[in-house]
């Protein structure tokens, strides 16, 4: 039986896609956490679309800690200068798992089981 290559591209791509979730999943619950930690906030009072100095008061020392601990935590390396031009928590979380990507390849996290 032939296997249609549609069929199969599409197949990969929902692969890929569940992948990607699964991803900004641990991503989001690792910074989500180191975020609790670090600053004293509820998880609950967390979500994507605060506004990182504004609305969470993080201020220059909180980061540095921050981005120490996620560098820790996924043996990465995040850009400081790159950190400035994030808004919200969502980028940043975003701006993480590009990070992870770029260093270790598409496979890192699902292979490095944080779950």
């Amino acid at each position: 039986m032939k296997i249609n290559s549609n069929r199969r591209n599409n197949f990969m791509s929902t692969t890929q896609s569940e992948h990607l979730e699964e991803d900004q999943i641990i991503v989001s619950e690792i910074v989500q956490n180191i975020l609790c930690e670090q600053i004293s906030i509820e998880k609950t009072d967390l979500n994507p679309d605060l506004y990182i100095y504004e609305d969470l008061k993080i201020d220059s020392l909180d980061l540095v800690e921050i981005i120490k601990q996620i560098e820790e935590t996924f043996d990465i390396k995040i850009d400081d200068s790159k950190i400035l031009y994030m808004n919200t928590l969502q980028e940043f979380i975003d701006f993480t798992l590009q990070t992870v990507y770029m260093k270790h390849g598409l496979e890192y996290l699902q292979n490095k089981k944080f779950k």
